[in-house]
């Protein structure tokens, strides 16, 4: 298991190029195409670490409490409990939500590292049940259908497709 390593003001390297920011999350969608999920997977790290420097943190919950002093009506909802809140099952999870927006931002910026991320995340697949890379895999797969393909690579069967095209026009 790795160890996140931090700067001595709080910042957090990043383990795969060494530099230091205060929030980590940007940083990997935009220059390495990777989302803080697979970041913590790559490198071993606790699910739960936060990828944000103790600063940050620190400033949030002061911010939070401030405005709960303010503001009558936040204690009182938050008394009542939660009798006045939405019905969650229609949100999607704050992590899908920042995963999403870093994506977008990553691919409106020519997307890059985003591509060569997933690229890569795919000849990982494949080699990991047995094959060089990505044109012997499909070529040794020809007759098998995408759904059997996904399953064998534990990718979706919209991303299997997608390579499968692209490395048939190459």
């Amino acid at each position: 298991m790795s160890v996140q390593e931090y700067e001595e003001d709080g910042r957090l390297i990043c383990l795969s190029c060494g530099r230091p920011f205060a929030l980590l999350a940007p940083h990997l969608a935009r220059a390495h195409g990777m989302s803080s999920v697979e970041y913590r997977e790559a490198y071993e790290l606790p699910r739960r670490l936060s990828l944000r420097a103790a600063a940050l943190t620190e400033r949030a919950r002061e911010q939070g409490r401030a405005r709960y002093q303010q503001r009558p009506d936040i204690r009182e909802a938050m008394e009542r409990g939660r009798t006045n809140a939405p019905d969650t099952s229609a949100i999607p999870s704050s992590q899908e939500t920042a995963m999403r927006s870093m994506v977008r931002a990553a691919r409106k910026r020519g997307g890059q590292g985003h591509a060569e991320a997933a690229r890569r995340r795919m000849e990982e697949r494949v080699a990991r049940v047995g094959f060089a890379n990505l044109p012997d895999y499909f070529q040794a797969r020809a007759e098998t259908s995408i759904s059997a393909m996904a399953r064998e690579l534990g990718a979706s069967r919209t991303a299997v497709s997608a390579w499968r095209k692209r490395v048939q026009e190459a």
